[in-house]
């Protein structure tokens, strides 16, 4: 079976550069980046030991919020379904009332009714809330990955 190859180029900046290339056919290459995307792990990265009220901040790694075009999504990690869902604006969401249980939080690209992965950055590892009586607080903050990564092709997770 053919496989993926990543070239790498360093750049007089020093920063380095990658492409991702199939070597096979078409229907190769779609049969790949499906089985990649089938074996994306997608573990828990919120824990919540009793019921709250979930609420926080999408930021960048430099601090700066994210506008627009994005929302949250809260999902079970047993089966993978969106548990809540929340637009973010001016950087911050409400998810509501959640029961205690383990999840995974992930940030989403929208446009209108459409919902991909955010290209070009990994989900948050692990999210802790910051406990003001009722309320989770979180600060969720995507970090920036290499250019053409083929997971950016995968259905959000």
């Amino acid at each position: 079976m053919k496989k993926l190859l990543l070239i790498a180029l360093l750049g007089s900046s020093g920063l380095l550069f990658s492409q991702t290339i199939c070597t096979g056919t078409v229907e190769e290459c779609r049969e790949m980046q499906k089985q990649l995307c089938a074996e994306e792990k997608a573990p828990a990265n919120l824990e919540l030991s009793d019921s709250k009220l979930v609420e926080g901040t999408v930021i960048d790694q430099t601090g700066a919020k994210f506008e627009t075009g994005v929302a949250v999504q809260l999902r079970s990690t047993k089966s993978g379904e969106i548990v809540r869902s929340a637009q973010v604006g001016n950087g911050v969401f409400g998810l509501g009332q959640i029961e205690s249980g383990s999840y995974r939080l992930i940030v989403v690209k929208t446009h209108g009714a459409t919902i991909k992965r955010l290209v070009g950055f990994d989900q948050p590892n692990s999210l802790v809330c910051e406990v003001v009586g009722p309320i989770c607080k979180l600060s969720v903050m995507p970090t920036v990955h290499g250019s053409d990564n083929p997971i950016d092709y995968c259905p959000p997770r």
